[in-house]
Formats: C-alpha cells, structure tokens, sequence
C-alpha cells in the first residue's frame, strides 16, 4: 500500500507511529524522504550523512526494525521533472494532481520512459532496485 505524505515532516510524523500498522504482518515499511530538506527535522544537522540520516529517521519509528527508509536526491520535484523529460514534455505544474498525473503516465506507461526515468535520477533507481529486493522470492 502506497500512503503518500506531503513533506517530510508529515512523513516522519507517520513512520513514528504508524509503521506496527501499516506492516501489520512484520513486512518492511519503506519511507522515500526527499535529501533536499530532510536534514532540516529535528536532530539533524545540515552535515548529516545519509546513512547516519537514516539511522536517525529510524530510531524515531515505532517499528525502527521494520522502518527502511531511502533518501531520493534531490526530491520529488526532481522526480517529476525527469518524467515529464522523458515523455519529452515540460514539468508540471507543482500541484499534486498534476504531479500525480505524470508519475502514474511513466509508471503505467512505456518501459522505455520507466528506464529513463531511472537513468535520469539514480537515487530513484537505486530505490526501485532495493524495494524489489525486499520482495523478492527467495
């Protein structure tokens, strides 16, 4: 289940108390931070590294066992703009609906435009790559 969270801060809000629930069977949570401002939450510092941000984001959850958390470079924004790229259009505008919009085109679309997307933004295809190895078949 995707439960998408408008900020960091409401991101973190969710993983301190929502994880037990969301992974109710002792599945992993995954939790896409934005880099960009993530540093700016409460006991983070500007000089955080991103394995030690993690760490950080982790100790905060009520599942921190459960919690896998992943930093997208820069952040969401970045994501859409390389979508809408890929599609050979401009990025648009900053409203979810319009986000939303041209994630699920390159999501549900061509492969082609997925595989660029990841080729644009290598956090993000790190990302796909760690998720599908949580879920993987042994």
């Amino acid at each position: 289940n995707a439960i998408p969270k408008k900020g960091n801060a409401k991101l973190l809000a969710a993983c301190g108390g929502d994880v037990p629930r969301i992974g109710a069977r002792g599945e992993p949570v995954v939790a896409l931070f934005d880099d960009d401002r993530v540093r700016e939450l409460p006991g983070l510092g500007s000089m955080t590294r991103k394995r030690d941000v993690a760490r950080a984001l982790r100790t905060k959850s009520s599942g921190p066992a459960q919690l896998v958390v992943w930093l997208l470079v820069c952040n969401t924004e970045t994501l859409v703009s390389a979508a809408a790229t890929c599609f050979g259009s401009h990025p648009p505008s900053k409203t979810p609906a319009a986000r939303d919009r041209v994630l699920q085109k390159a999501a549900w679309g061509d492969r082609r435009v997925r595989d660029c997307v990841r080729a644009d933004v290598p956090s993000f295809d790190c990302f796909v790559r760690g998720v599908a190895r949580l879920w993987a078949c042994p």
